[in-house]
């Protein structure tokens, strides 16, 4: 079997109420606690935003300046109002995602981290995954043709409606073929939110992950995974993380198509590329 990184949900142990760093390469895991499986808070999760917020280590470093607009905006009630919730969830999953609220504003690492800790998952393993999905960048635009993914961890409009409603059906006047056509028209439609809301898009994302974790994803049950892996019905901890994970990119539970972007993922998890020069 594959060996992955360990990355087993945390919740801070410490609140950060200091004045804001700069430059990004104070240590961050000596402001968490890993928990072992055993310990696993899904049930108690979600926190509020505002101890959500509370947890978060407040660095002025903002190695994607562009995210700005996109790191200021926070959905209306109305704008929640439009998300349609996938018909193959169940109710326990419906009701995590109707906790999503994307308030929350702060630099594109803050926001990261306030999505993390709201939703019980290590900050370093949605870098990780931010990282993987789009460098960071928020308005970056994936799967042109393909259902169209957008925001800081590629939603897919077609699977996720409402997430942004004028996505993938772009009117006439949209080129669906070309990125900057379809960009000049998003940043102009405030209810795309997983365009226009860096937070929208991280809170969306992570409330999906702690549904698949508690199992509230149905099909998963009816799909039979990798030799060497576990059903969805049977796993538990870092071997529901990872699958759960993987199911984002290929659909499915430890299937084949997942297996390499679970091991990108792992990689980017444990060599933190974002402390690195130049990033």
């Amino acid at each position: 079997m594959q060996t992955y990184a360990k990355a087993i949900s945390l919740i801070g142990i410490s609140a950060f109420s200091g004045p804001a760093e700069s430059g990004p390469n104070r240590s961050y895991l000596s402001e968490t606690r890993f928990l072992t499986a055993a310990e696993d808070i899904s049930s108690s999760n979600p926190l509020s935003d505002l101890e959500a917020a509370s947890r978060v280590l407040r660095k002025s470093w903002e190695p994607r300046p562009d995210n700005a607009r996109f790191n200021r905006t926070v959905p209306t009630p109305d704008q929640l109002k439009q998300i349609q919730l996938p018909r193959y969830i169940d109710a326990r999953g419906r009701a995590v995602l109707r906790a999503v609220t994307g308030d929350f504003t702060g630099t594109t690492d803050q926001i990261l981290q306030w999505g993390a800790y709201k939703w019980g998952f290590d900050p370093d393993l949605v870098r990780a995954n931010a990282f993987n999905e789009t460098y960071w960048r928020q308005n970056l635009i994936g799967d042109i043709g393909n259902g169209v993914s957008l925001g800081i961890l590629q939603i897919k409009s077609r699977y996720h409606p409402g997430t942004c409603p004028q996505s993938p059906n772009f009117p006439s006047v949209v080129d669906p073929a070309s990125t900057h056509s379809i960009e000049q028209y998003l940043a102009g439609e405030p209810s795309c939110l997983s365009y226009n809301s860096t937070a929208f898009a991280v809170d969306y994302r992570l409330a999906y992950l702690r549904a698949c974790m508690n199992k509230s994803v149905t099909y998963l049950f009816n799909h039979a995974p990798v030799t060497g892996h576990s059903r969805y019905a049977d796993a538990n901890g870092d071997e529901l993380l990872w699958g759960c994970m993987g199911s984002w990119w290929s659909g499915y539970f430890w299937d084949k198509l997942s297996l390499d972007y679970i091991q990108r993922n792992s990689g980017f998890y444990a060599q933190k590329p974002w402390l690195k020069a130049g990033f």
